[in-house]
């Protein structure tokens, strides 16, 4: 997931999303949110969401998402 999160894009699908596919998968697969947001607090309630099951990278610089970008499968809301 790479946008910046707010909650019009409904990120929270995403993770819980990711919750179910780690469980069905038996942990073997991983998902990452590299991207950013104004809202402290609603990030806060994404990753409480997520309960460590979504690897987060949200202290990146634009050059640093990029390279994530082109080197991962993506999903863009």
């Amino acid at each position: 997931f790479s946008s910046r999160l707010q909650p019009i894009k409904r990120p929270e699908i995403f993770i819980r999303a990711a919750k179910i596919a780690k469980r069905k998968y038996n942990n073997e697969v991983n998902f990452f949110i590299c991207s950013y947001g104004w809202n402290k607090e609603y990030l806060k309630k994404l990753k409480l969401l997520g309960e460590n099951k979504v690897i987060w990278f949200d202290n990146y610089d634009q050059d640093e998402r990029e390279w994530l970008l082109k080197n991962s499968n993506l999903i863009i809301p």
